[in-house]
């Protein structure tokens, strides 16, 4: 398969490459030449199976590897149903309760200031069939969550997540290109020797 990119680019034929997007299969179509991708992780993951990545981007305690063996090294998958948001406590901020302390995960701080974040964080969850605001209503509380992507219980919620994941993998392509980059300069020796190795090289030339 991994002759069609050549041939493909030889003769000016873009290719594309259906149903196959999980960061780690990105990797291999920026190696292999394909012109672009498509797939349904980012639902699956994050509306469906509540899955949160949190990219390992320097921020907040978060280092990234120096010499990531995949993909999958730079970020972390975590299970909002294990981030316990039947305890947060909450605050009202701008008229939206809001998570008053850090979500943690162990050691792990799960905050995330990307777009989507910075919005679903003033956001008002709107579902009545969310369970939090069942709960609010049933112990006499009226003001609306927010629609923090670290919970289920609503679209808003589930959505949500799905747009922030969807930053993280705009985040982890742009490592992908860093590193295919730092690949095609190096002289694969030495300290650089793991570039090689990790199979960050690239097999079509452009």
């Amino acid at each position: 398969m991994w002759l069609l990119p050549e041939r493909g680019g030889r003769d000016g034929v873009r290719l594309h490459m259906f149903g196959l997007n999980s960061p780690d299969w990105c990797r291999w179509w920026y190696r292999l030449g394909m012109d672009s991708f498509d797939g349904s992780k980012l639902s699956t993951e994050g509306a469906a199976n509540g899955w949160y990545w949190l990219p390992k981007d320097g921020k907040y305690g978060r280092e990234t590897p120096e010499m990531p063996v995949k993909v999958s090294d730079l970020y972390h998958k975590l299970a909002v149903k294990k981030m316990g948001a039947e305890d947060w406590g909450w605050r009202i901020e701008e008229g939206v309760l809001v998570p008053a302390n850090e979500v943690m995960v162990g050691e792990l701080n799960t905050r995330c200031d990307c777009p989507a974040c910075r919005y679903l964080g003033r956001a008002r969850c709107t579902s009545p069939r969310c369970w939090k605001r069942k709960r609010d209503l049933e112990n006499g509380f009226e003001s609306r969550h927010c629609a923090d992507p670290r919970m289920m219980g609503s679209t808003e919620h589930n959505m949500g997540r799905v747009a922030h994941n969807a930053h993280v993998m705009d985040w982890l392509l742009s490592k992908i290109e860093e590193l295919m980059v730092r690949a095609s300069e190096s002289d694969l020796q030495g300290e650089e020797s793991w570039l090689r190795k990790h199979l960050w090289i690239v097999l079509i030339p452009e």
